[in-house]
């Protein structure tokens, strides 16, 4: 504490990188029984946070740090400016609507003069459209990692980070991804993570329970896996 001030200063771990700059970087070389260890690391993280009745709120590549040292990796999540308990009140997203004339419907968008915190493809449909953050909206930003981490690129990375693309995520549309790139297990449980409807988004323990079981397996037998 700065006795003259009473200010206080927080001295943190040192982390090299975020898992943006790590990927970029060594993408080529990671094997996959390192991305879902990644995964799971990042999945009990999440888990923390939910057990304890809290949201995240800007879960993406840039606030998850890289450690390394000689005996092991460490993901660990950072930025928790934006986490708020789930039952909170002001845990509110407010926006004005978009009208889609052209389409002859109305999306309600969150956009331009408001309050959506983000990077914009890790964010749910639902809180684009100014509903209340939940744990679901974690999930969802978590889904996308998993795309991030399967293929070493950011999701919607092709597209500029506008009113359109909020739109396209409104209405459903996600990354493309196909089996040679990830096993159909991780695919299937990804994709549901990004569903349309936050109720059928699954719960971070079937995320970690999914990561645990490939890391006991070797990289040739994990992408042999089928889905359930």
């Amino acid at each position: 504490m700065d006795p003259k001030t009473k200010d206080y200063m927080l001295v943190l771990q040192y982390a090299k990188e975020n898992l943006h700059e790590y990927l970029q970087t060594n993408y080529v070389k990671i094997t996959w029984k390192e991305k879902v260890e990644m995964l799971y690391q990042i999945s009990i993280g999440v888990k923390r946070i939910h057990d304890a009745d809290y949201t995240h709120g800007d879960l993406h590549s840039g606030n998850i740090l890289h450690q390394e040292n000689p005996n092991n990796k460490n993901y660990q999540i950072t930025d928790l400016g934006r986490a708020q308990p789930e039952d909170n009140p002001s845990n509110e997203i407010y926006g004005i609507i978009l009208s889609l004339w052209n389409t002859n419907r109305d999306i309600g968008l969150c956009v331009n003069e408001t309050k959506v915190y983000g990077v914009m493809p890790y964010i749910a449909p639902e809180v684009l459209r100014g509903k209340k953050y939940t744990q679901a909206a974690d999930i969802y930003s978590l889904g996308m990692l998993m795309y991030f981490i399967a293929t070493g690129k950011q999701p919607f990375y092709d597209w500029p980070h506008d009113q359109v693309l909020a739109i396209w995520v409104c209405e459903d549309h996600r990354p493309e991804i196909n089996e040679p790139e990830a096993p159909k297990c991780y695919i299937d449980l990804m994709k549901r993570c990004w569903d349309l409807n936050p109720d059928n988004r699954p719960k971070i323990n079937e995320i970690i329970e999914l990561a645990g079981y490939l890391m006991i397996l070797n990289n040739s037998n994990i992408m042999k896996l089928e889905g359930n």
